[in-house]
């Protein structure tokens, strides 16, 4: 039997609808989910002892937008893997400058504004070294532990979120994004922490997730409809399938 804890925010939906999958495809696998609000993920009052503890017991059952019920508090020290699902070291972020700025140094879009290529990797490793720092307070990691990195958005996402659609029609956005994940990884191994970046065969393209992937391709109601941000089973089964390997 091999004990399983899933960390995450609202991302974490894909996990608890791919249990019956996980079950069936890893029948040794137990997994146990514990997923909190957004602000509550990153707030220090959450990880900053173990067991971890969400604010009050109503946010442990209503998990935000969540809707996982799963335990008030956690004890990390029972699971033999642990993996932190959802982190997207402040990519959202970068979307909105590379959506509306050349990047020097690479191939120019035509945008009005730009930034160089030093200057973006300069933020992005000082932000990194930040969130690792945090991460670390947070779970005071070792072996077990996996940051499993945020979804990218589905395809569909190009058509209703400008940000994303003006990052993946940047000429060199495959750089980009390798730059992103080779930093990130780079700074894990600071802290004992492994990265497990988005697998490539679940990539559209650059900074874009396959649409079959999105989790409004399992629902047939507004607004969820139109989320192309958040993933389904199918999703989180095929970032397990690799994780969960002998």
């Amino acid at each position: 039997m091999t004990r399983i804890a899933i960390l995450g925010n609202s991302h974490i939906a894909a996990y608890k609808a791919a249990l019956p999958l996980i079950k069936s495809k890893f029948p040794d696998a137990v997994v146990t989910l514990y997923g909190v609000n957004n602000a509550d993920f990153h707030a220090k009052s959450l990880g900053h002892s173990n067991p971890l503890r969400v604010r009050s017991q109503e946010d442990a059952q209503s998990g935000g937008m969540i809707d996982i019920k799963g335990p008030v508090e956690l004890d990390l020290s029972a699971f033999d893997r642990v993996l932190l699902a959802s982190h997207g070291f402040y990519l959202p972020s970068y979307y909105s400058i590379l959506a509306t700025h050349d990047v020097l140094d690479l191939t120019t879009a035509g945008h009005s504004k730009s930034i160089s290529l030093g200057a973006l990797t300069k933020a992005m490793r000082l932000r990194t070294t930040a969130y690792r720092k945090k991460m670390q307070q947070f779970y005071n990691p070792d072996s077990r532990f996996v940051v499993v990195q945020m979804p990218f958005p589905a395809q569909q996402s190009v058509q209703n979120i400008p940000d994303i659609a003006g990052t993946a029609q940047q000429p060199d956005a495959d750089r980009l994004m390798a730059l992103f994940n080779t930093i990130v990884s780079e700074e894990l191994k600071q802290s004992n922490l492994n990265y497990a970046p988005v697998p490539s065969r679940m990539i559209a393209a650059p900074f874009l997730s396959l649409a079959q992937f999105a989790r409004a391709n399992d629902l047939s109601t507004k607004p969820e409809a139109s989320d192309f941000t958040h993933m389904n089973a199918s999703y989180a089964l095929e970032t397990l399938s690799d994780l969960l390997v002998p």
